[in-house]
């Protein structure tokens, strides 16, 4: 593009810029920040004004300057030409920048150009224009100034209460200071000491914040690390420039967040065995009950409430005891109905001490290996149509043969039962009937056994089909636990009889 010469001044220089369309890439201010959205453009940091700024740019095409045809270069910011550089042989690319002088850096939005006059052939071209922001402004925070937190936190304190029911944060508004910006940078602080400046966190504007309240987070984990006490809460606002506004008002918060550790040993457990964490209860020495004890070294205060917990809760036989015995304050009965599901198996016992405000402890654990009764302490099953050791199909009901079982000790409703009868058939191979499978016990039958409806029977067609003068076996297993587990062979005596006919 051809253009005007520009005028000299007769020291050889230029005084006005070129007009037209920029053609030339713009010049790049390599201190400037990266745009953001809706931020402003070219922001030059604060710290980036302590000096001169530089601006770089590429070479142009057609570059041949020569002590016949000098090149020279024309830097402006706004109109104003700033500087003025002229080669006649070719250009280094480290000579390609020029410098803004500090006087210029005004606050607001500036232009920054630079035209190329080429004497070959008597043209100017000029380059776009880079704009750049110059702010030594401090953000100005309103007034009043201090973070707005619910009027509950206020009135009651951070509590471990309120941080389980608030997904672990809480939360607190930031007052509308002047000119929010994105980049804008909210450092808040969390002292548990007038002028600690515990730097908590800090959040970053952007552009969605601008037309809604600013909130800010602060993690439970940084509010139990820093503990419980009078904690001092504030803020401050750095531009994306750098320039730091005054600190906040403070509000001072009780903080109860942290549960602080009590010596609390593990319990006692009355008639076990042993003296170590793990002890060991023979269930017939608790068939009125277990008696947990609380230990006279645990750290107890006024105002505490205990409960023990007996197995691990949500499994079979566990319970949770929350008032101690009329005679002892430290004592806990665990019912009898709660023993069986444990044997043969190892249960937490530990209990737990809440105070007055909620907060809570727990002990350490005992492990508690309970032992299994032992077949002979459990009646037999027996077959009401017997006589002695002798079962004569003659005698058995066309209904079939009736089975009944007493009562046993421990015995609950969360216990199952298998009844299964054993012979040999006509042809001497093995047979089995199922009189019962898997079925749980009643609260009825807790008083008169099973079998006492005269529900449980063995088809008298199943028994014609065995081997006479040959012993048949009635076998009880029974799961303490729901099903969860079974013993691997009858736990209850067998019993055999000899069929004739």
């Amino acid at each position: 593009m051809r253009l005007q010469t520009m005028a000299s001044s007769g020291d050889g220089s230029f005084d006005e810029p070129g007009e037209g369309k920029g053609e030339l890439q713009a010049p790049d201010v390599p201190v400037a920040l990266k745009d953001i959205t809706g931020g402003q453009p070219g922001l030059i940091p604060a710290s980036g004004l302590e000096e001169d700024l530089r601006a770089e740019l590429p070479l142009w095409n057609n570059s041949d300057p020569s002590p016949g045809f000098p090149e020279t270069l024309l830097c402006y910011w706004d109109d104003a030409k700033i500087d003025e550089k002229q080669w006649v042989a070719p250009i280094p690319p480290p000579e390609l920048f020029f410098r803004i002088p500090k006087r210029f850096l005004d606050e607001g939005e500036h232009r920054v150009r630079y035209d190329v006059f080429q004497s070959i052939n008597d043209t100017i071209t000029p380059s776009e224009d880079f704009v750049v922001t110059i702010d030594r402004t401090t953000p100005v925070l309103a007034n009043p100034n201090h973070l707005i937190f619910p009027e509950n936190i206020k009135d009651k304190g951070v509590t471990i209460e309120y941080l389980s029911s608030n997904g672990d944060v809480l939360e607190t508004r930031v007052p509308d200071y002047d000119a929010v910006m994105p980049g804008d940078v909210i450092g808040y602080y969390w002292d548990m000491y007038p002028g600690e400046r515990y730097l908590a966190g800090s959040k970053t504007v952007v552009v969605d914040d601008i037309a809604s309240p600013i909130i800010v987070a602060l993690t439970g984990d940084m509010i139990r690390e820093r503990g419980n006490g009078t904690a001092h809460a504030y803020y401050d606002v750095t531009d994306r420039a750098g320039n730091r506004s005054e600190l906040s008002d403070e509000v001072q918060l009780g903080v109860k967040a942290e549960v602080v550790p009590r010596d609390l040993p593990w319990p006692g457990i009355e008639n076990a065995s042993g003296t170590g964490a793990t002890v060991t209860l023979d269930p017939t020495r608790a068939l009125a009950g277990s008696t947990v004890v609380v230990p006279a070294g645990a750290d107890l205060r006024p105002g505490d409430e205990l409960s023990v917990q007996w197995g691990k809760p949500g499994t079979v036989g566990a319970y949770r005891v929350d008032k101690p015995t009329d005679a002892d304050p430290f004592r806990f009965l665990v019912p009898k109905d709660q023993i069986a599901a444990h044997m043969g198996k190892i249960l937490p016992v530990y209990y737990t001490v809440t105070e007055p405000d909620g907060d809570s402890h727990l002990s350490l654990e005992r492990n508690l290996r309970m032992s299994v009764i032992p077949t002979s302490r459990y009646p037999i099953i027996q077959c009401e149509d017997r006589s002695g050791g002798m079962l004569m199909l003659s005698q058995v009901p066309d209904a079939g043969a009736r089975l009944k079982l007493a009562p046993w000790v421990l015995m609950t409703t969360d216990q199952l039962i298998t009844v299964r009868v054993n012979g040999l058939d006509l042809d001497s191979a093995p047979t089995e009937f199922t009189a019962l499978d898997m079925y749980r016990v009643t609260e009825a039958e807790l008083t008169v056994g099973i079998g006492a409806q005269e529900d449980v029977r063995v088809p008298k067609a199943f028994l014609a089909n065995l081997r006479r003068h040959f012993q048949l076996t009635l076998s009880v297993w029974v799961s303490f636990d729901l099903g969860e587990t079974w013993p691997s062979a009858p736990n209850f005596p067998l019993c055999r009889l000899d069929l004739v006919d």
